[in-house]
């Protein structure tokens, strides 16, 4: 399978000759705002798994016990 993958890659890629396309500039922002978005996107999904998994796992604390002393006073 990766063999494939890497003769398309050569072929797409590697073997080709001159192209004569055109970017425009917006194109760039594009593929910036892409990036970012990725980024950011990925960044959260982690956070929250992050910390859905620390919660499942972390200790749950129970309240003090509070203990009443009865000295024979009403």
């Amino acid at each position: 399978m990766s063999e494939i993958l890497i003769a398309l890659f050569f072929t797409l890629f590697v073997l080709q000759g001159k192209v004569h396309a055109y970017l425009d500039p917006g194109t760039g922002s594009y593929l910036y705002q892409l990036a970012l978005a990725g980024l950011l996107g990925g960044t959260f999904v982690l956070s929250t798994f992050v910390k859905k998994i620390v919660q499942r796992f972390k200790k749950k604390r129970l309240p003090p016990i509070v203990h009443e002393h009865n000295d024979g006073q009403a």
